[in-house]
């Protein structure tokens, strides 16, 4: 089988699509297996599948026909899960960074921030404008820097950290007010 892999991955790299096609049939069983051994969900494993599929097809032209084909295609499979477990991490640090930001600036003060709190802050967050959202978004779920969030805004630097400044004071107010009703 690993000959015919070499075959077909020379003949995809002059362009051939029949080969691709059949390319990518051949070493699907092999890509899904590794994804499982690697703990890839069910639920994300089509996506991981099609995203080393793509990058297969780019990377047709760095591939050394000379060389067997399947510890290659290990290497890009292995890549590709390093690159989804280090999302998928950054993804679960973002959701939980505003959270986070608060407990550590509330335990800063000696207090806790309960459920209802948390709530009240979503509340609030859902009040302010679509473009103050972007920048507590940009700022506490993506962790950016205050140069950043003004490039992404079209901003001055100060710009961006009165406004952030101006919003966290906003929700505090409305956190506190949100507790009196």
């Amino acid at each position: 089988m690993n000959d015919d892999l070499e075959q077909l991955a020379a003949l995809c790299k002059n362009g051939d699509m029949h080969a691709l096609e059949a390319l990518i049939a051949a070493f699907h069983p092999f890509l899904v297996a590794k994804l499982r051994l690697r703990g890839i969900p069910d639920s994300d494993l089509d996506d991981i599948a099609q995203k080393v599929t793509m990058r297969v097809y780019r990377s047709l032209g760095h591939y050394d026909a000379s060389r067997p084909f399947l510890p290659w295609l290990h290497v890009i499979i292995v890549n590709m899960c390093a690159n989804y477990w280090r999302d998928r991490e950054r993804e679960q640090r973002r959701r939980h960074g505003l959270r986070q930001y608060l407990l550590r600036r509330l335990e800063e003060q000696h207090e806790l921030v309960s459920d209802d709190e948390y709530n009240r802050l979503q509340e609030c967050l859902q009040s302010l404008p679509p473009s103050q959202q972007e920048m507590i978004r940009l700022r506490y779920e993506q962790s950016l820097g205050h140069g950043d969030i003004a490039a992404a805004c079209g901003k001055s630097v100060v710009a961006v950290r009165k406004a952030l400044s101006r919003i966290r004071q906003h929700l505090a107010m409305c956190i506190r007010a949100e507790s009196r009703t």
